[in-house]
């Protein structure tokens, strides 16, 4: 089970995150100081860190330098802080995303996911030879014997359905992970990147539509029953 350690000194903010991650089957330690963070880190060995900056007993930033040195899991770091120069020197201090307070529970959830993804080897759905495939090496979706190129916006997008297959996710919920950098883009632009890909994988699976648009909800993959 992936296990996610939460450092937020908010109890009611920590106990939130807490539940929306087991919710997905994530483990969850949280801890509401900066105490003891490298130990349990060293101890336990999480596969990704959510990281409050304003924590008593220690800076974030300087807990999030020490983590680097020991670790490769992904860090998030969460703050009050919304200039951009505070996010650069968060990013320059080791961390792989920055979110802002106040934040949506399940929009980061959904960013937790999508970075594990990103840092995780090939997603291979099932060993038929029908299996829908990615190929991060050369940014490729692969049916059977055939190949497609991807844009980076198009592998991030197909990771996320492939992650969970039948899930329906929302124009909004994929916005927040083709978008980590909370852009103002619409509708449209989401309905474009998603149409672009469906017609990928359309021209390699044939007569199977992988990528199935939900009328008023969203987008899904449906994998072929075996």
């Amino acid at each position: 089970m992936t296990h996610v350690l939460v450092v937020e000194d908010e109890v009611s903010i920590a106990n939130a995150l807490k539940a929306f991650l087991k919710h997905e089957g994530f483990e969850c330690t949280v801890l509401h100081s900066a105490l003891d963070v490298t130990e349990i880190v060293k101890r336990y060995k999480p596969d990704l860190v959510v990281l409050d900056i304003m924590l008593p007993g220690g800076d974030g930033l300087e807990i999030c330098k020490e983590l680097r040195e020991q670790t490769n899991a992904p860090i998030i770091l969460l703050t009050a802080r919304a200039s951009e120069k505070d996010r650069l020197i968060g990013l320059q201090a080791g961390a792989d995303d920055y979110v802002c307070k106040p934040f949506s529970a399940p929009e980061l959830v959904l960013r937790i996911k999508a970075i594990l993804r990103r840092a995780a080897p090939n997603v291979d759905i099932c060993n038929s030879s029908n299996a829908l495939v990615l190929d991060s090496e050369r940014q490729q979706a692969r049916f059977n014997k055939s190949a497609v190129d991807l844009t980076k916006v198009e592998y991030l997008l197909l990771q996320t359905f492939l992650s969970t297959p039948n899930r329906i996710y929302s124009r909004s919920q994929l916005m927040s992970i083709i978008y980590s950098d909370n852009r103002v883009v619409s509708d449209r632009t989401v309905d474009s990147h998603v149409s672009k890909l469906r017609k990928k994988i359309q021209s390699i699976s044939e007569e199977f539509e992988l990528i199935i648009a939900v009328y008023g909800s969203g987008y899904k993959y449906a994998p072929i029953d075996h």
